[in-house]
């Protein structure tokens, strides 16, 4: 075991020439009138990119004037794609102004000092009686309860750093624009983003020029001001406010006014905003203030930027959806990959066998432990205590949290950290990310906004993470022996009495003996987000979006990426393909879904790869056309193994991927066809939603068939 300066092995870490919001408070439903006079229920999501409106059903839908009309997910993550593209070859274009951050950069310490400028609207002031002082209590505050308040931002920063980091601000005004709020608020019809912030950032900054010293926010004398922030009269639109209001975010003058303004010989480029009020109508807490601040110390988002359904980090984050815990009031402790990358907690790397006992909470200054892939250093998995307390208080559960790691200088440079399908320049070449970089391991397996409680360990009988348990340090770069399983184990996680956590750990992972139903495998192809297959549609043209796994390590062969699910081969290429490694151990039940592509009746075979010791009870299915076939097969043996499968032609559907250790009281079915849940479709092949009843009279497809209406 040995304690280090937490460094990123990578050149100087560069992140203040990208743009970076809030996401949409969760829970913001509403009544939604379209254009063809229904009303349907919907709840707000996505950022000051891309926002929408999303049923319970998964429809999404986007306003159209006084109207809302559907439009398919996928576009929309193409829509904040190519607004992201085209702002990342805008600043190509430029020398921007950079922090350099990341090797060896020296830790935030000591005391530093922020702007926050009060701004009204012409049509619409403060609601406060008096914003000036209060907003000072809030930003400066020491030890400040007030109201739903537990602490100020000063606060908050104090106790994020250990008392190294103190952050006070200058809060000023407020300032009264020359224009309404709708003219710097409304969306661009074209895109959804802001019309103008940057002339409401630029006109508050002249207006409070001869009351600040603009050099006092030059944190390390290279002319710029790290970040000015604006905190606006009323509601923002993430949380409650019209389609006119603004959307926090952190971005950059130089692209949303067209220049970089000086004042006192120093530049202001970089700033953030946030709302007077939250969607309540109540003054809004700090954790928008908190998160975007924490964008100037060189955090990346970690929820999902392209809205593919990617978890994230959820409520454990401040980065993620935490700015909003406790109705913003309660922003959660930084993570600890935040806390050891600002230079506040060095993490301790686990390298022997050893017990480790009284690991308090990271809020209460706690020890972050750290699991390496030895053969690929950049990736690793951080252990630290979470507990219901303090400014975690209203994070989702208590226990021992798992976060995986694979840090890589130009994803979080660009800030794609958790947004699967993020496209943009690495050196001369195109780059696609294809799994999140920072996000939990969580102990029952499922990433859940709405229930977090069971993401900790220990959970029910889950107290272990090894090669065998479920779920296990499964990792995206194999090790020199071509293994995906980090070969380490976490043993006998115990939270005690008092809050804080006993664990073992075991340097080199020896056992074999599967836990009885843990899952030692398993892959949803969730990520892929075109068309085909999970639709009920099985026509030529679909299956052809990209290809995303949710494990790293498949042999592949004329990939593609269907509705939820992948397709394999092509015309000139048989979709032969083949799992990444896993171990079995006994008896363990192989499960997918497969389906032909087209309107053909093929046959299927599956192989055992890595070991003549491991069998397979049933080895060849009949897929029958336009439906999913769902398998069975019972492995038997132990040994590390992948499974290939072999299709009699061409192409191939496939989904749902699963091995898990086998109870005795287990069974294996043969085989059996159910069909898809099917999306409809007009007869153009338009989608058209999930409610039959809903619709006009007239001509559907319907799970990859003609119905009448």
């Amino acid at each position: 075991m040995k304690k280090q300066r937490f460094l990123i092995t990578l050149s100087a870490f560069l992140l203040t020439v990208a743009s970076w919001a809030v996401p949409a408070k969760p829970g913001q439903w509403r009544m939604l009138f379209l254009a063809d006079g229904r009303q349907i229920k919907a709840e707000l999501k996505g950022d000051e990119f891309t926002h929408f409106w999303q049923t319970e059903s998964g429809d999404c839908y986007i306003s159209e004037g006084k109207a809302f009309h559907l439009i398919d997910k996928y576009t929309l993550s193409q829509q904040a794609q190519s607004i992201r593209m085209e702002r990342e070859q805008l600043r190509s274009r430029r020398t921007a102004h950079t922090r350099g951050l990341g090797d060896n950069h020296a830790p935030y310490t000591g005391k530093k000092k922020g702007l926050i400028i009060l701004v009204q609207f012409c049509d619409l002031s403060f609601k406060v009686t008096d914003p000036l002082t209060t907003f000072n209590h809030i930003a400066n505050g020491k030890n400040y309860i007030e109201g739903n308040f537990k602490g100020s931002v000063h606060d908050y920063f104090l106790a994020q750093s250990g008392g190294l980091f103190e952050l006070d601000f200058d809060v000023v005004g407020p300032v009264t624009l020359k224009n309404g709020y709708a003219y710097y608020g409304q969306d661009n019809g074209e895109k959804g983003l802001d019309k103008h912030p940057g002339e409401m950032v630029v006109e508050a900054c002249k207006a409070i020029d001869a009351q600040v010293n603009f050099a006092d926010y030059d944190w390390d004398g290279d002319h710029y001001a790290d970040q000015v922030f604006i905190i606006y009269a009323g509601k923002g639109q993430a949380d409650g406010g019209s389609d006119d209001t603004i959307w926090p975010h952190e971005f950059e003058l130089e692209y949303a006014y067209g220049s970089k303004p000086i004042f006192d010989n120093i530049t202001v480029n970089t700033y953030a905003c946030g709302p007077e009020q939250n969607g309540k109508g109540n003054i809004d807490g700090i954790g928008t203030i908190c998160h975007e601040f924490s964008h100037c110390l060189g955090l990346p988002d970690t929820y999902d930027l392209l809205h593919a359904n990617n978890y994230g980090m959820g409520s454990w984050d401040l980065m993620c959806n935490g700015s909003y815990n406790g109705n913003g009031y309660l922003p959660p402790n930084y993570t600890a990959f935040e806390q050891a990358y600002i230079g506040w907690n060095d993490p301790i790397v686990l390298m022997e066998d050893q017990v480790v006992s009284g690991m308090k909470p990271i809020g209460d200054g706690g020890n972050i432990y750290q699991l390496v892939n030895d053969d690929y250093p950049n990736e690793y998995f951080l252990l630290e205590n979470r507990q219901q307390t303090g400014w975690d208080e209203a994070i989702g559960g208590s226990g021992l949290l798992v976060t995986h790691i694979d840090f890589d200088l130009d994803v979080w440079h660009h800030n794609a950290v958790n947004s699967v399908g993020s496209t943009f320049m690495k050196g001369n070449n195109i780059f696609k990310t294809n799994h999140q970089y920072l996000s939990i391991v969580p102990a029952d397996g499922i990433t859940n906004h709405n229930d977090e409680s069971s993401d900790t360990y220990p959970y029910n009988l889950k107290d272990s993470i090894s090669n065998t348990s479920s779920p296990t340090f499964t990792l995206y770069h194999a090790k020199t022996n071509g293994s995906t399983l980090l070969g380490k184990a976490i043993t006998d996680i115990r939270q005690n009495s008092d809050g804080s956590i006993d664990f073992k750990f075991r340097a080199v992972d020896t056992n074999t003996e599967a836990h009885i139903g843990g899952v030692v495998f398993h892959e949803t192809f969730d990520q892929c987000n075109g068309e085909g297959g999970n639709d009920g549609n099985w026509r030529v043209s679909s299956g052809s979006a990209e290809y995303i796994a949710d494990n790293k390590g498949w042999k592949l062969a004329g990939e593609g990426g269907g509705y939820k699910c992948a397709r394999f081969g092509n015309v000139v290429t048989k979709g032969i393909v083949t799992t990444p490694k896993f171990c079995v151990t006994g008896n363990t039940k192989l499960t997918f879904r497969a389906a032909p592509y087209g309107e053909d009746e093929i046959e299927i075979g599956i192989t055992v790869m890595g070991s003549n010791e491991v069998m397979l009870s049933q080895m060849s299915y009949t897929l029958l056309p336009e439906q999913w076939t769902e398998c069975e097969s019972l492995i038997s043996g132990t040994g590390e193994i992948a499974i290939q499968f072999t299709p009699s032609k061409n192409r191939f559907f496939l989904d749902e991927v699963k091995a898990e250790v086998m109870s005795e009281t287990s069974t294996i079915k043969t085989v059996w066809n159910n069909k898809a849940d099917a999306r409809i479709y007009d007869i153009h092949g338009r989608y058209a939603g999930t409610d039959i009843e809903s619709l006009a009279k007239g001509i559907y497809i319907l799970g990859g068939k003609k119905i009448i209406k």
